[in-house]
């Protein structure tokens, strides 16, 4: 942060210059708490993941039981 800020820039400056060069990376997740007697949610995720979300494409998912990660191309 020194170095940033004898040229003048803050953090959110390097970020933003970072983004500009390499593009953005979103990254969310949402945890929920689902009824103890409810079945298991991952089952039917893992049998048919979701290809897209509120319109936009899913590239990556991952399995946190297994941890396997599955790319968009069908490649691990």
């Amino acid at each position: 942060t020194g170095k940033l800020k004898a040229q003048g820039k803050t953090l959110w400056d390097k970020l933003e210059e970072l983004y500009r060069e390499h593009g953005f990376y979103f990254n969310a997740q949402r945890s929920i708490a689902l009824d103890p007697n409810s079945p298991p949610i991952g089952d039917k995720l893992r049998a048919n993941p979701p290809t897209e979300i509120a319109g936009k494409k899913v590239a990556v998912t991952e399995d946190l039981n297994t941890s396997v990660r599955m790319f968009d191309d069908g490649s691990e």
